[in-house]
């Protein structure tokens, strides 16, 4: 089964046990400093910055990347731009 075969080979491969690890260490890090914004600025603010990295994720995806973006894709993006400028 796909369970067993899965639970083997993280036993017996140290290098993906270490990513796990760090992919885990990496997301607790990521959770703590949500809350930490959350509580210290207000969930509004969380919401602000967390629309702009996916923002700049999208635009670095495109300009890094070549992928295509059609003209209403464009227009979404030039939308939540002018959002964040206008809140």
């Amino acid at each position: 089964s796909e369970l067993y075969n899965s639970t083997y080979m993280i036993i017996n491969s140290s290098i993906l046990q270490r990513d796990i690890i760090e992919f885990c260490l990496c997301s607790s890090i990521g959770q703590l400093l949500i809350f930490g914004v959350m509580k210290e600025f207000g969930s509004l603010v969380w919401i602000t910055v967390s629309v702009i990295r996916k923002l700049f994720t999208v635009l670095v995806s495109v300009f890094m990347f070549g992928h295509p973006v059609k003209l209403f894709q464009w227009l979404g993006i030039v939308g939540v731009f002018a959002g964040l400028l206008l809140e």
